[in-house]
């Protein structure tokens, strides 16, 4: 006991009334601290962790929640019972958070009966990831011992390559020759300078000028370029200037005669084929070739379709997708909003939702709502690799009612192109309305309600001009009932109990539509509460925000 409370209990009558006195002022209760613990458990996922750092860091979030709920230790059957479900809660929370890599071992484990214990499963899956690391290993080996041969056979090529370069035709090695005339080697004196000093062309065969060796250059003779002297040596520049031409049209004339297709592209660094082969001076002889190069420098992905009606009845094909968290929460708590469209009709509906965990709840609570309003069965459920979609929960829940749950690729949210555009179509519409009218970002529920109940009465091309709510009610919507957003409005008062004098309507701003009521959903400027009411007076061009801010 700190010296700063001790004289506050100087005169406590017993320990018993000490204890009880301080359990009183300084007992806090274990309840926000359990809440925090399980929270974690339920978010914990192995991610980019190994399979061992994974289950420890869940094996000390456990024993945490053990030491603040203890259960009663006895040897009765309900006590066995409770530790079972104990441990096959934990076992779930251990499979939840284990990544797809792991989906084999874990629907082994979820079809045995009864369920094993938490460390045994965690044995198991610590196999498997051994398996792999030795698998891993031995492919590493061998393309490590392949690509050591290959080095060793390369190596010995290059060498034996170097020892016969000086090797000619002939077998005899360039530092055996001997030349007697001029005593030096590497030549012979048939083939020395020295006696024949007349370099010719190698196309004409013309005499060019005389060399003399001088200090192991050879040097042209001035005297040499006199043609009285030596009539077959070319002495005007106008004949220099023509052989050298010549000697350039040659050129072109046996390069533009290469009919290796695959060598022209790489010299055009990888240039299609349909573009070389329009060079007049290159022969493309037509053949198609494979290049590896090419996909590594070039490759895009694949055109994804146009986005089309892939079902033939409202309700077959469900696209889902989770929007946020927004830094803002709405006035109705939410930080995200879940949004689900049919395919078939294109009818919107968006749950705004505190967090993601709510999100099987929603689908359970949707899925109950078309099969009592629409007798609609859902046959398959589209949506991204986002944890709220990819769990225990969900997993089940698909399973009992018989639906099939497509997810896209890794980071491909094309294949889930329709709900992707609808959420831009959402925010456009949200984004206009708040510029609009100035309201708060806090809005952004209500807006969002509003912004889905308008998009789902505008007719689209994809529905042949129809509106979503045309298609699934068999009937044009009722536009006559639609009010601008947040503007002006007047309540009619209908407190039974009001004064004579008290005000007869509230002074509010228009919310949207609230769904069960046939009313509009308004909020009283004056006291921030929403209310419902069909008697309304509305002033669409008066926005009372704007004049506020």
């Amino acid at each position: 006991m700190s010296k700063e409370i001790v004289e506050a209990f100087l005169y406590a009558s017993s320990a018993k009334d000490l204890w009880d006195e301080l359990a009183q002022r300084f007992g806090e209760s274990n309840g926000p601290l359990i809440y925090q613990i399980k929270r974690e458990i339920c978010s914990l996922s192995q991610g980019n962790m190994s399979l061992i750092n994974y289950f420890t860091k869940l094996k000390k979030l456990w024993d945490e929640l053990a030491c603040l709920k203890q259960f009663p230790v006895c040897e009765c059957e309900a006590s066995k019972e409770i530790a079972e479900m104990e441990n096959n809660t934990k076992l779930i929370q251990f499979l939840m958070g284990l990544n797809p890599s792991y989906d084999h071992i874990r629907n082994q484990i979820l079809l045995m009966d009864p369920f094993p214990p938490v460390n045994k499963a965690y044995s198991m899956a610590l196999q498997v990831e051994k398996q792999r690391e030795i698998n891993t290993f031995s492919l590493d080996s061998t393309e490590s011992s392949v690509a050591m041969l290959a080095k060793g056979l390369s190596s010995k090529r290059i060498h034996e390559g170097n020892k016969n370069q000086n090797k000619r035709k002939d077998g005899i090695k360039k530092e055996d020759k001997y030349c007697q005339h001029c005593k030096t080697t590497g030549h012979f004196s048939e083939s020395c300078f020295n006696v024949t000093p007349y370099p010719s062309d190698p196309w004409t065969r013309k005499l060019l000028a005389i060399g003399r060796m001088d200090k192991g250059l050879y040097k042209l003779v001035t005297s040499s370029f006199n043609q009285a002297r030596h009539p077959s040596v070319l002495t005007t520049f106008e004949e220099l200037c023509q052989l050298s031409n010549n000697c350039r049209d040659s050129v072109n004339a046996i390069s533009s005669h290469v009919s290796d297709s695959y060598l022209w592209h790489q010299r055009l660094g990888h240039a299609s084929e349909s573009t070389f082969s329009h060079i007049a001076k290159i022969k493309f002889n037509g053949n198609h070739f494979s290049c590896d190069i090419c996909p590594l420098a070039k490759q895009q992905r694949l055109p994804f379709p146009k986005s089309t009606i892939n079902s033939s009845a409202i309700f077959q094909l469900l696209h889902l997708d989770l929007w946020g968290p927004y830094k803002i929460k709405s006035l109705q708590g939410a930080s995200y909003f879940l949004t689900i469209v049919d395919d078939y009709s294109r009818s919107t509906w968006t749950y705004l939702l505190a967090d993601k965990f709510q999100v099987p709840s929603t689908i359970t609570t949707f899925l109950k709502f078309i099969k009592n309003h629409f007798e609609g069965i859902v046959k398959i459920i589209r949506t991204d690799n986002g944890t709220e979609f990819i769990n225990h929960e969900c997993e089940q829940l698909f399973v009992q009612n018989g639906i099939l749950h497509q997810r896209t690729c890794t980071y491909t949210p094309q294949q889930n192109g329709v709900v992707e555009r609808k959420h831009k179509h959402l925010l456009q519409v949200v984004r206009a309305l708040l510029f609009q009218s100035n309201l708060p970002q806090k809005f952004w529920g209500h807006t969002i309600l509003h912004a889905t109940y308008i998009i789902n009465r505008l007719p689209t091309a994809v529905l042949n001009w129809k509106s979503p709510y045309e298609v699934l009610h068999s009937q044009p919507p009722d536009y006559q009932i639609l009010r601008t957003f947040e503007c002006l409005c007047y309540g009619t008062n209908t407190k039974p109990s009001k004064a004579k004098f008290e005000p007869r309507a509230i002074k509010s701003i228009f919310l949207g539509h609230a769904m069960g009521y046939k009313a509009y959903k308004l909020m009283d400027l004056e006291t921030q509460t929403i209310y419902m009411s069909r008697d309304v007076k509305f002033h669409e061009h008066i926005f009372p925000y704007k004049s506020i801010h």
